[in-house]
């Protein structure tokens, strides 16, 4: 008979798994992460089309999906591209584009997503509007196709640069 089960009961079992990841900087990484998704999210939302000749408020490039930069926010983005006259550039056409430039990005799909009522549609601003545009006004929408972008550890400022650039070239 084999009968150790008693030895091993008299032993502690300690786990030091976070304090050997923080050891190695996985807080100053985390930090790093949050640092770039908020400077990358702050600087496609400045991103805008110019003033037409029809209207005197210049159109937004970029509408950004979840919370604006956050300190708890994760490490990925999502977003749409709009043209100058508001309407939605394909994600796909993004992602096709952004690996002619060696960005990877990914298509996702937004779920239940709750509309405004009427008077909060009423006090929406102009992107608001145009990003909730053909949606019934309380409805349900059960899908909203949104191009993603994901940050590693790995990533550099160079990487979110990059990718600022990409979107600004939609101008």
């Amino acid at each position: 008979n084999y009968d150790d089960t008693h030895e091993w009961e008299h032993h502690q079992v300690v786990c030091k798994g976070l304090d050997h990841a923080d050891m190695l900087g996985l807080n100053k990484a985390t930090l790093r992460l949050k640092c770039l998704i908020n400077w990358l999210i702050e600087s496609l939302l400045q991103l805008r089309h110019a003033h037409s000749h029809m209207s005197e408020k210049s159109q937004s490039l970029v509408h950004v999906y979840g919370p604006r930069a956050k300190h708890d926010r994760g490490a990925s983005i999502a977003f749409n591209l709009y043209d100058s006259h508001g309407r939605l550039v394909h994600p796909e056409l993004v992602q096709m584009l952004g690996d002619k430039n060696n960005i990877s990005l990914s298509i996702g799909f937004l779920r239940n997503i709750r509309m405004p009522d009427k008077e909060t549609m009423l006090k929406a601003s102009v992107d608001e509007k145009k990003v909730l545009n053909g949606f019934e006004i309380g409805k349900m929408q059960t899908r909203v196709e949104v191009v993603t972008a994901a940050l590693s550890f790995l990533s550099t400022f160079e990487d979110v640069y990059k990718l600022w650039v990409f979107a600004s070239s939609f101008l």
